[in-house]
């Protein structure tokens, strides 16, 4: 019953975003309902079923069972952990442990846990999307295809499963929001950084894109982003012999998932998110690299070049699961401002090419996306939507 009530208001949420260009809402009046929404996805992920299969089984309530019976306090957890309760490559990762802790420390339902992580993934994604409307356009209209993109960036069943991917990149995506687009302090940006990268080490590949997107250095940037990936493999090599025991478990971590020992699933989502990526970097290529400006320091130029320089680090492993799809996630609170560059018309006004071609493109590159996304959401709720139907 709790899931066809959640279920129900997701659907009429998600009727709203496609027509609220007919519709007036304050900021706070839209603060309640994505409030809503949020909790209403968290609690689809606090009554799932999941299968053995799915890593919050195999991982999390194993890791918090030993947490709760362990009987050590918060900073010997934390600080003092020499017997590695609650997972050996877990040490360093300071929030998620804290976050374990008090999950363990309150309750006996280990459900609790992607229950937060959701709903926190979530609302920042909601702050994003309203702000982003708000500022481009002076009032919250949004673009279906926005949700659309976000979730295949970041797939819910893997918000609610993996848990710690989605949350740092949900974390760092609000970093480089605030610090880019909103000129935030870069102590902020730093702190936050620092929180998503004791979640997942996969917050550390945003870390220098974002720095060098505040440069104006032009196509020598790419260049460089190319250079990263191909010594990304030394850099790590030279964690592993460093001594210092986050930088090890990154060292491993990085050969694990481009080693045949990570993890591979059915090639759909990599393709469908390629796919997506590469639509992206047509439409900024077509309206954005033949202006004189390009290079310049706006908070959106910034926002732009960071996604691009990402984007191309992303498409420099594609032939790697793990290494497209982990730093993807990044995206998804960040899909408004991708929709913002492919859709909006005032976008492609400086376009190189003639009227018509312009139009043919865009158009072709909406029902593109917009087919592309419906597939792959397709294929995630319907290979794991059971396992939110059932009580566990």
């Amino acid at each position: 019953m709790i899931q066809f009530f959640c279920l129900t208001y997701i659907l009429l949420f998600s009727l709203y975003i496609f027509s609220s260009k007919w519709f007036h809402i304050t900021k706070m009046q839209f603060a309640f309902l994505w409030g809503l929404f949020s909790f209403a996805l968290a609690l689809l992920a606090y009554n799932m079923n999941p299968p053995d299969g799915f890593d919050l089984v195999n991982y999390q309530f194993v890791f918090l069972n030993q947490i709760r019976h362990s009987g050590m306090s918060l900073v010997e957890f934390l600080f003092q952990n020499g017997t590695t309760v609650g997972g050996a490559d877990y040490t360093n990762l300071y929030t998620f442990n804290l976050l374990r802790y008090f999950v363990a420390s309150i309750s006996q339902n280990g459900f609790l846990l992607p229950a937060i992580c959701v709903f926190i993934d979530f609302s920042i994604v909601g702050y994003i999307m309203g702000d982003w409307s708000m500022s481009t356009k002076g009032r919250l209209q949004f673009n279906p295809l926005a949700l659309f993109l976000c979730f295949s960036f970041m797939p819910f069943v893997h918000c609610a499963s993996g848990l710690r991917n989605a949350l740092c990149a949900s974390i760092m995506s609000l970093g480089i929001y605030l610090y880019l687009y909103k000129k935030k302090n870069i102590l902020v940006f730093f702190f936050l950084s620092f929180v998503a990268a004791t979640v997942h080490i996969a917050a550390l590949i945003a870390i220098p894109i974002v720095l060098l997107a505040r440069l104006k250095i032009g196509w020598i940037g790419y260049g460089m982003v190319f250079v990263f990936s191909l010594l990304a493999q030394y850099v790590t090599e030279w964690m592993a012999t460093s001594g210092i025991a986050y930088f090890q478990v990154v060292s491993r971590k990085y050969v694990q998932y481009t080693s045949e020992e990570q993890y591979i699933g059915s090639r759909a989502p990599l393709y469908t998110v390629l796919l997506l990526l590469v639509f992206f970097m047509l439409a900024f290529f077509l309206t954005q690299a033949g202006k004189r400006n390009w290079q310049g320091k706006t908070p959106q130029q910034l926002l732009i070049r960071f996604l691009t320089l990402y984007i191309v680090y992303i498409l420099g492993n594609f032939g790697n699961y793990d290494m497209v799809l982990r730093p993807t996630y990044v995206l998804g609170p960040l899909a408004p401002i991708i929709c913002s560059l492919l859709l909006e018309s005032t976008t492609w006004r400086d376009c190189i090419l003639d009227t018509r071609a312009r139009y043919v493109i865009r158009r072709g590159m909406i029902v593109a996306c917009y087919v592309l996304c419906i597939y792959l959401n397709y294929n995630f709720f319907v290979a794991y939507g059971i396992y939110f139907i059932g009580q566990h």
